[in-house]
């Protein structure tokens, strides 16, 4: 691996750890509603979830791109479904931003949530040995790990982390949890 892709793992990494940190306390503010520092999140959550979204999405096309197109790691099969799921939401969320229209919202959860689960189960498949599908995660091209950082990020963890984020966002922002 060159210079530039171990910075970019690295950088890249360091997000995905923040941004898992980000989704705990998302979710420990669900859990524990009635608490001052949630009642706090949440809200703030609920008002920037288009804008972070579209950050994540757009950040996470991004990372694949350089990843597949610059430093030259070839997707496989699931990364590519994973792609079909994420790549509509930059355009979909920048144009519901840019207009201020929130109809989206469901078909930005609905792309998070099919998305999210193939890269869980990608993620799952790398750590388990285990896999179901033609595209073996299990001594196919899904299986191969490009690097690991931290300890434990790897592509197919930064791309669930990002789709459990944005299922977060939009959650609370359909599904108006109260404070």
């Amino acid at each position: 691996m060159t210079n530039f892709a171990i910075y970019v793992s690295l950088i890249f990494s360091v997000l995905t750890v923040v941004a898992q940190i980000f989704a705990l306390i998302i979710v420990l503010s669900l859990i524990f509603k009635k608490h001052y520092f949630s009642q706090k999140i949440i809200p703030i959550v609920r008002h920037y979830a288009f804008l972070w979204t579209f950050l994540i999405a757009l950040g996470a096309t991004l990372g694949s791109l350089i990843y597949s197109e610059i430093i030259g790691f070839e997707p496989c099969v699931l990364c590519w479904l994973q792609r079909a799921f994420l790549y509509p939401q930059v355009i979909i969320l920048g144009i519901a931003l840019w207009k201020k229209d929130h109809n989206i919202l469901d078909y930005s959860l609905g792309l998070s949530i099919i998305g999210g689960i193939f890269a869980f189960y990608q993620v799952f498949s790398q750590v388990s040995g285990i896999s179901i599908t033609a595209c073996t995660a299990v001594g196919g091209a899904c299986a191969k790990v490009f690097f690991i950082e931290l300890g434990y990020v790897t592509i197919p963890v930064m791309s669930f982390t990002a789709f459990l984020l944005m299922i977060l966002f939009m959650a609370v922002k359909k599904f108006k949890i109260e404070e």
